[in-house]
């Protein structure tokens, strides 16, 4: 299952942006784990985040800041269709 993660700050003028993308996202894609996260967390460390929001795909940062929903769908969709055209290459 693709995970989006999508980190946040508290107060931050962009955040309710980035909430309402994630929701428009659940509703677009909803086999997709979606998660709002806050920017102190131990996940946020780790990946080294230095500007929020911050849009991380299955581990990886996809984007820093607020893209529009048809630039995410599409980069979700584009990255779903890459994943199941490896899973149906043959093996040999």
């Amino acid at each position: 299952m693709p995970i989006l993660e999508i980190f946040v700050h508290d107060g931050c003028l962009s955040q309710q942006s980035a909430v309402q993308l994630a929701h428009e996202v659940r509703q677009a894609l909803p086999s997709w784990h979606i998660e709002i996260r806050q920017a102190d967390s131990e996940r946020a460390r780790t990946l080294e985040l230095i500007a929020l929001p911050a849009f991380v795909l299955n581990g990886k940062v996809l984007l820093v800041g607020t893209p529009s929903i048809e630039w995410l769908l599409h980069t979700l969709q584009e990255q779903e269709r890459r994943a199941d055209a490896r899973l149906e290459e043959p093996s040999g």
